[in-house]
Parts: C-alpha cells; structure tokens; sequence
C-alpha cells in the first residue's frame, strides 16, 4: 500500500513559464531530424555500402567508426561554442540554421558514391561525407537540445516540452 502522508499538493506553473503549444509542437517537429539525422545514417549504411556496393565488411567498420570518435570531440565543443556565442539572433539559433542545412547536404552525399570507384575509395568517400555530416549533425543537434532546456525554468513546464521532443 502507498503511503500518502508524503505527498506534495499539485502545483501550477506561472504564466511567464509556460510553453506554447506552437513551440512544443516546433521543437517536437525539430526533434524528428534529430532522431533520423542519427539513425538513418546508421541504418542504412551497412545495407546501401556492403550489400549493394559490395564494400568490405572491415572497411566499412572502420569508416564507419572513424566519424563517431570525432563527434566524440565535437560535441562538447560546439556546445561550448553555442554557449559562449552572443549575437543578435541569439545564442542557438545561427548554429541551428547552418547546421540544419549542412545536415541536409550531406546525408544526401553520403548516398551519392560513384559506383565505379575501387571499394579504399568508396571507404574514404564514405568517411569524409560522413564527417561532414556529423559536423552539420552537431552544429544542429547540440544547440537544439540545449535550446529545449532553455525554454522554461519550470520542472514541470520543462517535462512537458520535452514530452514533445519524444
């Protein structure tokens, strides 16, 4: 049986946190690139570059992994970038435009490898694209995310903004 001696009384968030549903509905739609951007790459990857490319398994390991460990070192930095930035379009959203856009670019030319090329070719087209990628992947996902912790200082307001995002 649950006590409820402890129990808090419901508390109301004030006005000047709330969200709007205009904005949690935005930053929900702006979460879907977040979640496709990651694994889309992932997920198509193996099938499209080893099964139809016929790429060496091992390669396309390697060339698969050599992007991560750099987004490894280039997350925390552009979040300390983004929030060291102080500009009159604030201190986000210039990263999440050029990010969002360099993110669109390339996860089309990860799949645009010339077909000809010998399969070290196709690895290394493979690991610059996707490079790339990941630096237009952070510069958009990094600032978004702390723009959602951003958006009310309410604990409760925060959960319901974030419910948006899942």
């Amino acid at each position: 049986m649950i006590s409820t001696e402890h129990r808090e009384a419901p508390r109301t968030t004030r006005v000047e946190d709330r969200v709007s549903l205009a904005e949690k509905l935005a930053f929900g739609v702006g979460s879907l690139a977040v979640f496709y951007g990651i694994s889309g790459v992932g997920s198509f990857a193996i099938p499209v570059y080893q099964m139809t490319l016929k790429l060496d398994p091992v390669l396309l390991g390697i060339a698969l992994s050599i992007p991560r460990f750099l987004d490894a070192i280039i997350d925390p930095l552009m979040g300390k970038i983004s929030d060291n930035t102080h500009g009159r379009w604030g201190r986000r959203r210039p990263y999440i435009v050029l990010g969002a856009l360099l993110q669109a670019l390339f996860f089309g030319a990860i799949w645009m490898v010339p077909t000809s090329w010998s399969g070290r070719s196709i690895a290394g087209y493979l690991v610059v694209t996707q490079v790339l990628f990941y630096i237009g992947y952070t510069m958009f996902s990094v600032p978004f995310n702390s723009l959602g912790y951003e958006m009310t200082a309410d604990y409760q307001e925060r959960t319901r903004v974030w419910a948006f995002w899942s």
